[in-house]
C-alpha cells in the first residue's frame, strides 16, 4: 500500500506550517499523516524554511553511509557550479544525472537546494524555477 499523496492545498498548509508557525518536520509529519521525510521533501521543494532555521553551511566529510547502507556523497562546490551551468544551459535533468553519475532525484533535490541558497529566503512556489528560469517536473 502507498502512503497517502497529499493534495495541493495540503502542501500549501505544510509549507504555511512551516514557515509561519515554525512547526516541526516531525510534527506536521503527523498532523497529516505521512513520513517525516516526506514533509522534508515537500519543503524543500517548495522552499518553506522555518524562522528558527540557521543557515548550515557546514561541509562535515564528503561521503558516508545512509540508513539503507548506500554510499551517498556530497555535492563539491565544483559540482554545484557544472550542475548550474548545465541547468542553465536547458539541460534535460536526466541528461545532467547522467553527466554528472548522479541519480536525477539527487539532481533535483540539489537545484531545489541551491535555489533555496540563492534566493536567500524560502517561500517561493517552485525554487528551482525562480534560480534557473526553468521548470522542474518531478
Amino acid at each position: 500500500m502507498s502512503a497517502p499523496k497529499l493534495s495541493d492545498g495540503q502542501t500549501a498548509e505544510i509549507a504555511r506550517l512551516r514557515e509561519e508557525r515554525g512547526w516541526s518536520h516531525r510534527r506536521i509529519a503527523t498532523r497529516f499523516g505521512v513520513s517525516t521525510g516526506a514533509i522534508q521533501y515537500h519543503c524543500l521543494k517548495l522552499g518553506a524554511v522555518s524562522p528558527r532555521t540557521r543557515a548550515n553551511r557546514s561541509r562535515g566529510p564528503m561521503t558516508m553511509v545512509g540508513r539503507d547502507g548506500r554510499l551517498q556523497r556530497r555535492f563539491t562546490e565544483a559540482e554545484d557550479d557544472l550542475l548550474l551551468k548545465l541547468s542553465l544551459a536547458n539541460m534535460p535533468l536526466r541528461d545532467i544525472a547522467i553527466e554528472m553519475k548522479r541519480p536525477r532525484t539527487s539532481v533535483r533535490l540539489r537545484l531545489f537546494t541551491l535555489a533555496m541558497r540563492e534566493d536567500g529566503q524560502a517561500g517561493i512556489a517552485h525554487p528551482t524555477e525562480a534560480a534557473t528560469g526553468l521548470q522542474v517536473a518531478a
